[in-house]
């Protein structure tokens, strides 16, 4: 995988100034209604790594077709969701011991409280964990076929895709983490300048998102690329 092609590729695009800045717009005025920014949020990653995934030569995508962006978003949203079930699961029994114990008091409540929340810690931390190495290799599902049901083959998904690059989604973890903090960097520095906070807190974030979508487009190539047996989307 090409991870600092995943970081640059944005400014390879001759359009990219005007690609960038439409995104941001959308998504600040999407921002502001919060439900659709955070569906355009999880759809612009998907349109980008389709794009690379197809081989488009400047995979940022256009913002013309805005419905198959939120189409995409809210598919993400549930797939995200459905996935990260089992730490509410994991969450709801503790946090309700942990708040009987704190209520009734006393030295042997309180220990039980705090034993209930080491253990409610590190089972969080484990699900957690788990979570962010499967969630990109079911984007990545999606990405391949466009198919909304693909995304729960979790056999298919774990065999083709997280098993064989167990190590690439590590480095992929590892860098979006970087890519925020460039872009808080980015942002942090505009605070401090005559640009103001709010220039490029909306561009950064988008190029955040085009970074993770190149990279999931690329671990849908490392799983198998395009899935044309299954592929939904035009």
């Amino acid at each position: 995988m090409d991870f600092g092609k995943a970081f640059t590729f944005v400014f390879e695009d001759a359009a990219w100034l005007r690609k960038l800045g439409l995104a941001s717009l959308v998504f600040l005025v999407s921002f502001i209604l919060i439900i659709p920014g955070i569906l355009f949020a999880l759809g612009y990653p998907i349109a980008v790594g389709r794009n690379v995934l197809k081989g488009v030569k400047h995979p940022l995508p256009e913002v013309e077709n805005l419905g198959e962006i939120f189409k995409d978003g809210f598919f993400a949203f549930l797939i995200s969701l459905f996935y990260a079930l089992p730490l509410f699961v994991v969450i709801f029994p503790f946090a309700l011991i942990f708040g009987i114990f704190t209520d009734q008091g006393g030295d042997a409540a309180s220990a039980v409280a705090g034993v209930a929340i080491i253990l409610f810690s590190c089972l969080v931390f484990i699900a957690s964990l788990a979570l962010a190495f499967f969630l990109p290799g079911v984007l990545a599902r999606y990405i391949q076929t466009g198919d909304f049901s693909s995304c729960f083959q979790i056999r298919e998904i774990w065999r083709t895709i997280v098993q064989p690059n167990l190590a690439q989604i590590l480095l992929i973890f590892l860098a979006t983490i970087a890519a925020q903090l460039v872009a808080q960097l980015l942002v942090g520095f505009s605070v401090i300048t005559f640009c103001g906070p709010f220039i490029l807190l909306w561009p950064a974030t988008v190029w955040t998102t085009a970074v993770q979508g190149h990279l999931y487009g690329q671990l849908a190539i490392a799983g198998g690329g395009l899935k044309e047996d299954l592929v939904s989307y035009a």
